[in-house]
C-alpha cells in the first residue's frame, strides 16, 4: 500500500540533511487500511553518526515534521527498540553454562573486547546504575 503524505521530494532531503537523518521510516496506522484523515504518522529515525541531537531537539524536530505533514506526527528513535538484554544474557550463558571445561580464551575475549560493547549498549538504552543502598 503506497501514500502520499504530501512531502515533497527536495523538502524531504533537505530535511534529512538539516537534521543529519540516515534513515526515516514509517510505521503504525499509516501502514494499515484503518489510517484516516484524523491519524497521526508515527516515523521511526535514525541519525548519523555523532549527529548531537537531545531529546529537545527531537522534539522539535517532531513539531516540525508535524506542520509539513499537517497531522500529529510521533517520531521514535530505531535505535530506542534494540534491547541489550538478550546480548547480556546470552553472554552469561556463554559464560556459566560451557557445559565442561571454561574457555580461557573466549573468557579472555569477552573480559578485553566484549564488555566494553556490552557496557556502551546499555548506556545507549540509558540503563542507570541502581542507587547505593541507604543505611536505616
Amino acid at each position: 500500500m503506497k501514500r502520499d503524505l504530501g512531502l515533497d521530494r527536495d523538502a524531504l532531503e533537505a530535511f534529512y540533511r538539516k537534521w543529519r537523518i540516515r534513515e526515516l521510516a514509517v510505521s503504525g496506522s499509516v501502514l494499515r487500511d484503518d489510517f484516516g484523515p484524523e491519524s497521526d504518522v508515527d516515523f521511526l529515525v535514525s541519525f548519523e553518526l555523532g549527529a548531537p541531537w537531545s531529546l529537545f531537539d527531537i522534539v522539535r524536530m517532531q513539531d516540525e515534521l508535524g506542520r509539513r505533514l499537517g497531522r500529529p506526527v510521533d517520531v521514535v528513535e530505531k535505535e530506542a527498540f534494540r534491547n541489550p538484554w538478550s546480548a547480556i544474557i546470552g553472554l552469561r550463558n556463554v559464560l556459566a553454562h560451557e557445559y565442561g571445561d571454561i574457555k580461557y580464551e573466549r573468557l579472555w575475549r569477552v573480559c578485553t573486547q566484549e564488555v566494553g560493547a556490552l557496557i556502551s549498549e546499555i548506556e545507549q538504552v540509558g540503563v542507570e546504575e541502581p542507587p547505593a543502598e541507604t543505611q536505616l
